[in-house]
């Protein structure tokens, strides 16, 4: 993505260690296992960046204890709603990128991360943030907006970006909806995804001893209709339901009807939903483009064998039986007849 955006040198404040914050100084990412996060981490790694990851368990799948291969990030455990491990998380670190999420308690976590960054090295706080913070009234949008302003009001150097809903959170979202036999789509609303490859991209290129405040958004390349996405994926992943549009209520989707979650002028991303699709129906081992149509085909092979059987000639089943008793009497009368049993007269 193009950096086309303005930059002002880091305040390096009266604080500790403002003269370690360059390119070779550590980054710490929280929320460094999230769909953001890992993208990010392994992109930081791969580029030789000095890369800690904070999150509340020890590394999955590795025992403590064992020593560091040099492709892994170092791990630190820690609690963003306590405070708790932040302080050692944060030694020698000069830039940080928040991509942590606690629901319901995002903004007392991020004031405590403030808190303990300034406490020690002052570095420069990167902030994915979503687009219509500053207008949605919706508690998730209204939390992003809250957050803003730790920042703003802190004495960090900080960089915020807005960005889109993501390609994987949409997926999934319509997998959760896909459960019933009919989807309700919200009426008169459009969006705009984004892949988190791209987000991680633009946050890689945010990782500088720069700040650069409020920059512009960061959208999806293309704008789609709720309702003609839904149908789209349907087809990628080949269900079939029934979709009601439905005027949803409630603050959120009154401002994604306004638009406001959408910039428009911003289609700065690269890979478009359908393409996410593709790459991920073709990592589960079935192409995008074959899955419905697959689908399709079995269906209709199986209704005309349905069919099929349904025209093959069937004896009636009250004469077989009929048959299958005369056939029993006859056998009866010629054994009597073998044996010399006669009826009494």
């Amino acid at each position: 993505m193009e950096a086309d955006y303005a930059v002002d040198p880091v305040r390096s404040g009266p604080g500790k260690g403002s003269e370690r914050r360059t390119m070779s100084a550590a980054i710490l990412v929280t929320g460094g296992t999230g769909t953001v996060g890992r993208k990010l981490v392994r992109k930081l790694v791969a580029a030789g960046r000095d890369v800690r990851v904070l999150s509340r368990k020890d590394r999955p799948g590795v025992e403590p204890g064992t020593p560091k291969l040099p492709d892994w990030p170092d791990w630190f455990v820690g609690d963003l709603r306590t405070g708790h491990g932040l302080a050692k998380a944060l030694e020698g670190v000069g830039i940080v990128v928040h991509c942590a999420s606690v629901p319901g308690h995002d903004v007392e976590a991020t004031a405590q991360l403030l808190i303990a960054a300034t406490r020690a090295e002052k570095p420069h706080i990167v902030y994915p943030s979503m687009i219509g913070a500053d207008r949605i009234e919706d508690a998730a949008y209204r939390d992003r907006r809250a957050i803003e302003r730790l920042l703003a009001d802190s004495e960090l150097p900080w960089t915020v970006v807005r960005v889109g809903h993501l390609h994987e959170h949409i997926d999934a979202a319509l997998r959760r909806a896909s459960r019933k036999p009919w989807m309700f789509v919200p009426a008169d609303t459009s969006y705009q995804p984004i892949a988190a490859e791209d987000v991680a991209n633009r946050l890689v290129d945010l990782c500088t001893p720069m700040q650069a405040h409020q920059l512009p958004d960061v959208g999806g390349p293309e704008i789609i209709d709720a309702e003609d996405l839904t149908a789209y994926w349907l087809n990628v992943v080949g269900k079939k339901r029934k979709l009601i549009p439905v005027r949803k209520r409630g603050k959120l989707y009154a401002g994604y009807r306004e638009g406001w979650h959408l910039a428009p002028d911003r289609l700065v991303g690269h890979q478009t939903f359908a393409e996410f699709m593709t790459e991920l129906m073709a990592a589960q081992g079935k192409p995008a483009e074959d899955k419905a149509e697959a689908k399709a085909a079995a269906k209709a092979a199986a209704k005309e064998e349905k069919a099929k059987k349904a025209k093959e000639p069937k004896p009636p089943k009250e004469k077989r039986r009929r048959g299958q008793d005369a056939a029993t009497a006859d056998d009866a009368s010629a054994e009597a007849s073998e044996s010399g049993d006669k009826t009494p007269s």
